[in-house]
């Protein structure tokens, strides 16, 4: 089985210094220009970093996963590092066809080019994930996708860059399969935060490529009425409604909570950004509506 790995050039160092509630997953898949999410909090050593040409997540745009000194070496010479590093990219050639599960991956698929080989599944809460060990030429290659259970039926593909050195073979691997073990998806009301969606009670807050939108939800007491509100916080921002129910909060945060959901496709016509997406608002109740007329929002009586 051929393995490949790319080397980039002019990369950009993300600073560890999270001003989003402490949301590891931000520090090694950058928000900006990426519309992946991997909700989770990742098992990777406090000293690793994340390096990236652009910061785009792509099927040619890899990110690593490693400590500065250890990336330095393999930018200057990918076969003497000192310490494992893990590439991470989108895979060009395996597509996740259903929420919560990934079976693309086939042992009958990797018995063409090797017999040696092992396969494990997982998942991280709702993420799948297939980690796979291929031995060839004597020596062993480790790698993984794991199911973004993301609309483009996107599948995150993790590479292990282990040293020459034979002796450091049992720390890469110890690294590798911790990340596997200890790894896990976040609770909400973080895992909604991973996404774009800050809940708070009576409104989300919807970050699309920095911008936003204010999503509202008030119940007036006198009658049960519920308002919903699409406000737009940035210039160039349109919201086009589809749908909106009632419905109750189903996580131990907030359970049993009454909440509303409305569907509908969030516009950046600046950057020409098109974004189908339920949103969730934990529902506030009120003695009178806030103020009715907001300009470019938009609004519904339920």
């Amino acid at each position: 089985m051929r393995i490949t790995c790319l080397i980039v050039s002019c990369f950009i160092f993300f600073s560890l210094n999270s001003k989003e509630k402490n949301l590891r997953i931000h520090q090694y898949i950058p928000k900006k220009g990426n519309s992946f999410t991997f909700a989770v909090d990742p098992a990777l050593p406090d000293d690793f970093i994340c390096y990236s040409q652009d910061g785009i997540l792509s099927h040619e745009g890899t990110l690593i996963w490693g400590k500065k000194e250890t990336i330095d070496q393999f930018l200057t010479n990918p076969k003497e590092i000192s310490d494992p590093l893990i590439l991470v990219s989108i895979s060009p050639n395996v597509f996740q066809k259903t929420y919560g599960k990934l079976i693309e991956i086939k042992s009958q698929d990797i018995l063409q080019y090797t017999k040696d080989f092992e396969i494990e599944r997982g998942t991280f809460g709702d993420y799948p994930y297939c980690k796979t060990w291929v031995k060839s030429n004597d020596k062993i290659y480790h790698c993984a996708h794991i199911g973004l259970n993301h609309e483009s039926h996107a599948v995150l593909f993790l590479q292990l860059l282990q040293p020459e050195d034979g002796s450091k073979t049992k720390q890469a691997e110890l690294l590798w399969n911790a990340f596997f073990k200890n790894t896990k998806q976040l609770p909400f009301p973080d895992f909604a935060l991973a996404h774009g969606h800050d809940m708070q009670t009576g409104f989300t807050t919807v970050e699309i490529q920095d911008k936003k939108f204010k999503v509202t939800a008030e119940k007036r007491k006198k009658d049960g009425k519920i308002k919903l509100s699409v406000i737009p916080l940035d210039q160039d921002l349109i919201f086009n409604h589809i749908n909106t129910y009632v419905d109750m909060m189903r996580t131990d945060w907030h359970k049993g909570e009454l909440i509303l959901k409305t569907l509908g496709t969030f516009i950046d016509q600046k950057n020409s950004i098109y974004m189908n997406m339920t949103v969730a608002i934990l529902v506030k109740e009120v003695e009178e509506f806030s103020s009715s007329l907001l300009v470019n929002a938009f609004q519904e009586l339920i």
